[in-house]
């Protein structure tokens, strides 16, 4: 039977989505035989190998950067997310007190490391650090690692310098693993993995090509930003533990879509009730402005085969239910749809059409003095997401009035792909939803 691997990238406090897919991981029942690490994947590692879970979810459900660093980046006055605060914040302070002093991080390492039951573990073990300053990697199995020495070179793994300062062990200085690589496949390979689950976190460090072909890979990424990786609270970190969970579920089919999450079957009902609306909808569209339609669904596809190629999709694999979640997303996206629960496609579409509502009825679309597109693009782009989508379903909605006179379309592709795409799927509910007819909205 194929050896698998999982595989844990280092990306600071964007650690607890992988926890997130280590819960999708158990509930599924995907069990593994070995397990590599870089930095906080070196740590979360471990406690998979040691098979602590509840261990790993309560730190992670309560972590606060005063339980990994002391005197460095409270969260007063700061917002998780508002990068540039917190990088200034965090940079001064570092710059001033030479590296973060992570003696917190290192008292909690040795309550919940348990090394002779990690030892005992039947499942293999190898993390990634960087001896400093020469940079010469290490690569250690628990095996090669020193009794009693786990939890130092966990450290040594995760010295993420200039944040944090090396880690010495037996007079040595030691770099984050990052440095060397932040997503040890390779490792693992080394170790035997024939199948191997990567749970990347998209945060910095040298990213090494595998070495397997691709069939043999499981990559399991965020669609969303998982925040400052160096900034741990936990609001945001059981956010991400969601996001890793239903990315976990939707990596093994259990679930479907990309940035959102939805039952499979109900995707399928989905596009089976908007696929007769989608082409009655292209009819109508040509009888109007054949050449127009023609040229923008052109436009608009060729945008859409490109997300496809980012989301690592072959053109032959490209169908029309997967453009219709494609754009269900973008809409739900664009309008502000919370990520971190499974939709049937009903209760989505209700917070969708409410946030469109919200959004068309407060706008004003008239736009006395615009003289041209030029203009009216660099207008829009002062203005939000939401709105941006709610004028372009505008504009798509003038092709289908008799004598109307949309603006040229096509002009607006090259700068709002994704915010056209969106209006296009709302247009797409509301013919459904109102049988074909344009009363007020919905």
């Amino acid at each position: 039977m194929a050896k698998r691997a999982v595989v844990l990238a280092g990306g600071g406090s964007r650690g607890a989505y992988q926890i997130g897919v280590w819960k999708a991981l158990r509930q599924l029942g995907i069990t593994y035989d070995i397990v590599t690490g870089s930095s906080v994947g070196a740590l979360n590692g471990a406690l998979m190998v040691q098979d602590d879970f509840d261990a790993g979810l309560k730190l992670w459900e309560n972590i606060s950067s005063q339980d990994v660093m002391t005197d460095i980046l409270t969260e007063e006055n700061l917002d998780p997310l508002d990068a540039p605060t917190v990088w200034r914040t965090f940079i001064m302070d570092v710059l001033e007190k030479g590296g973060c002093d992570i003696t917190p991080l290192e008292n909690t390492l040795r309550r919940l490391l348990d090394e002779p039951r990690f030892r005992s573990s039947p499942i293999e073990y190898a993390l990634v650090t960087v001896e400093y300053p020469t940079l010469k990697p290490l690569e250690l199995t628990k095996e090669q690692i020193p009794q009693g020495q786990v939890c130092d070179y966990l450290l040594a793994s995760s010295a993420c310098f200039p944040a944090f300062k090396p880690k010495e062990i037996n007079g040595t200085k030691y770099l984050d693993g990052g440095y060397h690589d932040n997503l040890p496949v390779n490792l693992a390979q080394k170790l035997g993995a024939e199948e191997i689950i990567a749970v990347d976190l998209q945060s910095i460090g040298v990213m090494r090509k595998p070495k397997l072909p691709p069939g043999q890979i499981t990559m399991i990424r965020s669609h969303w930003n998982l925040g400052p990786f160096i900034l741990f609270d936990a609001t945001y970190a059981r956010r991400n533990i969601a996001l890793g969970y239903l990315d976990g579920q939707k990596a093994f089919g259990k679930l479907s879509g990309w940035k959102y999450a939805f039952l499979p079957e109900d995707c399928q009902q989905n596009a089976q009730q908007l696929l007769p609306v989608f082409l009655t909808t292209m009819v109508d569209a040509r009888k109007q402005n054949l050449t127009l339609v023609n040229t923008l669904e052109s436009m608009l596809y060729r945008n859409i085969l490109k997300a496809f190629s980012l989301l690592e999709i072959e053109e032959e694999n490209v169908t029309l239910g997967r453009v219709l979640l494609l754009l269900a997303e973008y809409a739900g996206e664009i309008f502000r749809i919370e990520p971190t629960v499974v939709y049937p496609f009903s209760d989505f579409h209700e917070q969708l059409l409410a946030q469109f509502q919200k959004v068309r009825k407060d706008a004003d679309f008239s736009f006395q003095g615009w003289s041209s597109i030029p203009k009216i693009i660099d207008e829009l782009k002062q203005h939000d997401r939401m709105f941006i989508a709610a004028y372009l379903y505008e504009q798509l909605k003038e092709l289908f009035t008799k004598d109307g006179k949309p603006r040229n379309l096509l002009l607006f592709v090259p700068a709002f792909p994704e915010e056209l795409l969106a209006a296009f799927y709302l247009l797409l509910l509301e013919r459904r939803y109102v049988s074909y007819q344009w009363p007020a909205l919905f």
